[in-house]
């Protein structure tokens, strides 16, 4: 088969300490307002940051890019962001599941 029709994969791997901040920078997990010391502990639960969903054991990110058809026929590259297998919108894409290429590396 042609190149483009092979399976190709770059992975690269790190530790926590390399995926939490990668996390925080995306805004993955972001709450709408930082954390304060006199929250009730229900409100900290509620919280999205939450270190056992953020970074468990073994936790890993994954951004695949697809080539999907456009309306004009051409093919177009979209990412897809994925989370401890879970796909997540990217933040800054409007809330959809793929967005396009040029909008992720803006």
């Amino acid at each position: 088969p042609a190149a483009r029709d092979r399976p190709h994969a770059a992975l690269r791997f790190a530790h926590a300490e390399t995926v939490i901040p990668l996390t925080a920078i995306m805004q993955l997990f972001a709450d709408g307002e930082p954390l304060r010391a006199a929250w009730s502990p229900a409100r900290i639960a509620a919280r999205r940051w939450r270190n056992s969903i953020v970074a468990p054991l073994a936790t890993n990110i994954a951004l695949l890019r697809y080539e999907c058809a456009g309306p004009d026929g051409a093919e177009h590259p979209f990412v897809e962001l994925q989370h401890n297998e879970l796909v997540y919108p990217i933040p800054g894409c409007g809330g959809r599941r793929l967005c396009p290429l040029d909008r992720v590396l803006r």
